[in-house]
């Protein structure tokens, strides 16, 4: 699955982090309170469909158009389950083998440390301006980034804007917001992601552009249940997860 903005499967070098949380300071009120708003929900099991757009353009040299449909489960930031269901690059369909392929990628590959998940508060150095939260990676790999998030009333997430820390191959500058909304009563989640990212190789410039739409949220009883929603769903069908 080529995402940049499954930001999270760069490689990365990693600094011991109980070090850096050693040697954080204490969060500000307003992270520590979208913190507590992310964590009471990290034990609610998800599944959803992802639809992904991408467009890469490097002048008269290569141009690629790919659109993918996933279904997935999730709990706690992690993919516990993929299905691909259709994965079409410049008009050409993927082999059985290219899809099953690409849902392992997502299934084993690891989260970005959200800048509001308790468990990496102490990985980022953090100011607030109002409803924004601007954040800074102490870490340097391509699980983290710099940026901002905007919070509501009640603390939760509404968008995050950030540049990851690693960017992907050839790119030298680059962007990704997601747009986040109420799932269900308890439940925020991504509703929405766009990633830019640019880059030159001698007399050649490249920018790729991905945008991401997960449709049929729903939330589920249980991990096993959200599972089993998205392993009923066959490759080439389209619809929810059951």
């Amino acid at each position: 699955m080529r995402l940049a903005s499954f930001a999270f499967a760069l490689a990365a070098a990693l600094v011991p982090l109980a070090a850096v949380a050693a040697a954080s300071p204490k969060v500000p009120d307003a992270v520590a309170r979208a913190a507590a708003r992310y964590a009471a929900q990290s034990d609610i099991a998800v599944a959803f469909q992802w639809d992904q757009h991408q467009e890469i353009h490097a002048g008269h040299l290569y141009n690629s158009s790919e659109h993918d449909t996933f279904a997935m489960a999730e709990l706690g930031n992690r993919v516990v389950a993929a299905c691909a269901i259709s994965m079409v690059n410049n008009g050409k369909a993927a082999s059985p083998a290219d899809m099953q392929s690409a849902a392992r990628n997502i299934e084993s590959g690891a989260p970005f440390h959200v800048p509001y998940d308790e468990r990496y508060l102490g990985e980022y150095r953090y100011t607030v301006d109002g409803n924004i939260v601007y954040f800074h990676a102490l870490v340097r790999d391509g699980f983290h980034g710099d940026g901002t998030f905007t919070t509501d009333a009640a603390g939760d997430v509404t968008e995050v804007d950030y540049t990851p820390c690693v960017l992907p191959p050839h790119a030298d500058a680059g962007t990704i917001r997601v747009t986040r909304g109420r799932w269900a009563a308890g439940y925020w989640g991504a509703t929405a992601i766009h990633e830019e990212f640019s880059g030159r190789q001698l007399f050649v410039v490249g920018h790729m552009t991905l945008d991401v739409v997960l449709s049929h949220r729903a939330v589920y009883p249980s991990v096993a249940a959200a599972k089993a929603a998205v392993q009923a769903i066959e490759p080439a069908a389209t619809g929810r997860p059951r």
